[in-house]
């Protein structure tokens, strides 16, 4: 029995955004039902409950936060927070009118697609890794979207902060170029194996930087993992 694509409701006032993320996770197999206001949205809830919410904050009338607190009085569904706002009392206020992510805006596809699928991979029930992961002196935390390395913050792009996730949540496990390929890109059809070395290398340069030990070791043939040397 083939399973059916996850239905996303992506509600958002700017047209065009609306339209180039309906358009690239349509692309990526999601059913998406595009609303550019909460009013609309009311009667898309109606007909049938999507997977998951994206969210918008500030909108005309009705706005995100509060439309987020209104579909968490009546479901449990994943919801993420799209907006431009980037200040922590904003985060914590989207968080805290119910919202389960916090995505600031400009952002890739590829880093809203991986944010998806984690969310519903924690909704369906699947073991999930925890949102602050440490590991030999690095700390991630997944939900405010930061990295730090002896508590002095990393700059790292949003695939490096995945593929970083990725082998945190598994220190000492190999993980597959396949397996970061679903994890940083949401597929494995995102991108190559090689574009993985690439960004590994990268990553490598700013977690082992100024004669830092080893900590991401490539295993030949197989994949990378975490382990201090």
């Amino acid at each position: 029995m083939t399973q059916r694509p996850a239905r996303v409701l992506l509600v958002d006032d700017d047209f065009q955004l609306l339209r180039s993320l309906s358009r690239g996770l349509s692309l990526k197999g999601f059913d998406v039902e595009a609303c550019p206001s909460p009013g609309e949205a009311v009667g898309s809830l109606e007909r049938a409950w999507p997977d998951v919410v994206l969210l918008d904050v500030a909108m005309p009338g009705m706005d995100g936060m509060t439309f987020c607190r209104l579909i968490r009085g009546r479901s449990n569904v994943p919801i993420l927070m799209l907006t431009a706002r980037d200040a922590v009392q904003d985060r914590v206020a989207g968080l805290d009118s119910g919202a389960d992510d916090y995505l600031v805006k400009p952002f890739d596809l590829s880093e809203l697609i991986a944010r998806i699928h984690s969310l519903l991979r924690r909704s369906s029930g699947e073991a999930v890794a925890p949102l602050v992961l440490s590991y030999a002196g690095l700390r991630l935390n997944r939900s405010a979207w930061e990295a730090e390395q002896d508590s002095r913050p990393l700059d790292l792009t949003s695939i490096e902060f995945l593929i970083l996730a990725a082998l945190m949540a598994a220190p000492g496990v190999v993980l597959s170029r396949e397996t970061l390929l679903k994890e940083a890109w949401g597929s494995p059809d995102g991108a190559s194996s090689n574009v993985v070395d690439v960004h590994v290398a990268n990553l490598r340069k700013k977690v082992e930087a100024d004669g830092r030990r080893r900590i991401i070791q490539t295993v030949r043939g197989a994949g990378y993992k975490l382990q201090a040397d």
